[in-house]
């Protein structure tokens, strides 16, 4: 009976192990899977800020006052 008892326990030891091996492998990928994803909308993140930027530059060149230039004042 000591063997049967021992068996069952090995049993559910290896059943516990097994179903902790799987949980860690799909949060692995989970994790992985997330880390790209992040990825991916940091770079559009920053490719649309650079676009902003872009288009903040034209349009404040394209409003900016022209440059002021000193005019020569004669003397009578």
């Amino acid at each position: 009976m000591n063997q049967h008892n021992d068996r069952a326990l090995d049993n559910l030891f290896s059943l516990g192990a097994a179903w902790a091996t799987y949980g860690l492998r799909t949060a692995q990928l989970a994790v992985q899977t997330s880390s790209h994803t992040l990825a991916a909308v940091s770079n559009i993140l920053g490719e649309l800020g650079d676009i902003v930027d872009a288009g903040t530059a034209r349009e404040e060149a394209e409003t900016a006052p022209p440059p002021f230039r000193e005019v020569a004042v004669e003397s009578e």
